[in-house]
């Protein structure tokens, strides 16, 4: 079958391409986590913004409404 030294060899090859292949993916998935972690910064800072745009709108609405009652000819 061959010498254990050309196993051995082998061996040692297949773990090591191994490594490297599981080294990249983690590499790999570490990028994706940091993609998705800005992904959902991004997110929570879109929800803030319409909340406090609702807000300002709601009362913009309600100033306007004082402003028209206030100079309304009856």
């Amino acid at each position: 079958m061959g010498t254990p030294e050309i196993w051995l060899g082998v061996l040692t090859l297949a773990v090591a391409v191994a490594s490297a292949f599981i080294g990249w993916f983690m590499s790999r998935i570490d990028k994706l986590e940091t993609r998705l972690e800005k992904l959902r910064d991004d997110m929570v800072s879109r929800d803030n913004y319409e909340s406090l745009r609702d807000e300002t709108k709601n009362e913009f609405s309600d100033v306007t409404g004082r402003i028209d009652t206030l100079f309304r000819k009856e």
